[in-house]
C-alpha cells in the first residue's frame, strides 16, 4: 500500500508541475518535477518534462542530461530524441539536432513536427532539397501545417519556381483560414 501511495504522490507532483508549466510558472514546475523525481528518479515522463522546463529556464545542459538519462533507460524514446534535438538546435549544434531528429523519425515516422523541424535545420544548412523533402513529409502527415507551406514556398521562390511558391502561399492561407474557423 505504501508503494502505491508513493507512486500516486509522484504522479501528483508531476501533474502539478505540468499545470505550473502551462501557467508559465516554470520555477514552480521545476520544483514539482524535482519532487516527482525524488520519489521516482527513473520516470521518463518526469525526466522529459523537467528537461523541457529546464530548457525554458535556459538550463540547457540540465535539459540534455535529463534527455540522456531517459535514453539510457529507454534508447527508443521518441520524445527524448525529439526534445534533445530541439535543444541542440537552440544552441546551434545542428548536426546533433539532425542526428536526433533522424533517430526520432526512425522510432516514429508519423510525426509532422519532427519532419518540419528537421526541414528547418536542413534549410539553415543550405540543403534546400532536403528541406523540401521534409516539408513534403510533414504536410503528408498534417496537411494543415501552415508554416510548412510557407517555408516550402519560400524555398520554391528562391529556386525561382514561382508557380510552386504561389501555390504554397495559397495553401498556407487556406490552412490558416481553416484553423481560424475551428
Amino acid at each position: 500500500m505504501v508503494l502505491v501511495q508513493y507512486i500516486a504522490l509522484a504522479e501528483a507532483y508531476y501533474n502539478r508541475g505540468i499545470a505550473n508549466y502551462y501557467l508559465e510558472n516554470f520555477q514552480g514546475a521545476l520544483e514539482d518535477l524535482n519532487g516527482a523525481l525524488q520519489i521516482n528518479p527513473n520516470n521518463p515522463k518526469s525526466l522529459i518534462a523537467r528537461g523541457i522546463i529546464s530548457s525554458a529556464l535556459g538550463a540547457i545542459e540540465e535539459a540534455i542530461k535529463d534527455y540522456n538519462k531517459v535514453l539510457k533507460i529507454n534508447p527508443n524514446n521518441y520524445h527524448a530524441y525529439f526534445n534533445r534535438a530541439v535543444v541542440y538546435s537552440i544552441i546551434g549544434n545542428k548536426q546533433k539536432a539532425i542526428y536526433d531528429y533522424n533517430r526520432a523519425l526512425q522510432i516514429n515516422p508519423d510525426k509532422a513536427d519532427a519532419y518540419y523541424n528537421r526541414g528547418n535545420i536542413r534549410y539553415e544548412l543550405g540543403d534546400k532539397q532536403g528541406a523540401i523533402y521534409d516539408y513534403n513529409r510533414a504536410l503528408q502527415i498534417n496537411p494543415d501545417k501552415a508554416d510548412a507551406y510557407y517555408n516550402r514556398g519560400n524555398i520554391h521562390h528562391q529556386l525561382t519556381d514561382k508557380d510552386k511558391a504561389i501555390e504554397d502561399f495559397k495553401k498556407q492561407q487556406i490552412s490558416i483560414s481553416r484553423k481560424a474557423k475551428r
